[in-house]
């Protein structure tokens, strides 16, 4: 979405980015698409899985990775507007949205 804040970043991992794209019936992904997608996203993947490592190590701060993070997110943004038309681009921001809400609603499982 151009000039746009993505919803739909991270603070989901890119696999389930991909597969919200690749399985919701309300984008029609093609599969041309989903092959692009997947090419794209595939260095993506393997950023996000370092930077959890790095912070499970203790390599990153909360602070560099807020940083590391917002570049991620720009990166994904990009990479799904060259892919997707502008129409399926809100369908999945809308969807992510509605993912979001229904899982703040949803009640807490205490732990012990």
């Amino acid at each position: 979405m151009p000039g746009g804040r993505m919803g739909g970043g991270m603070g989901m991992p890119v696999e389930m980015v991909l597969g919200q794209l690749a399985l919701d019936p309300r984008i029609e992904l093609s599969d041309e698409q989903l092959l692009q997608l997947r090419a794209s996203l595939r260095d993506l993947y393997q950023e996000q899985a370092q930077m959890r490592e790095d912070t499970r190590s203790g390599d990153v701060d909360f602070r560099q990775m807020r940083e590391i993070m917002a570049g991620f997110r720009e990166d994904l943004t990009a990479a799904l507007s060259a892919v997707l038309t502008e129409d399926q681009l809100g369908k999945y921001e809308e969807a992510v949205k509605n993912a979001r809400q229904s899982m703040g609603q949803r009640p807490r499982r205490r732990r012990n």
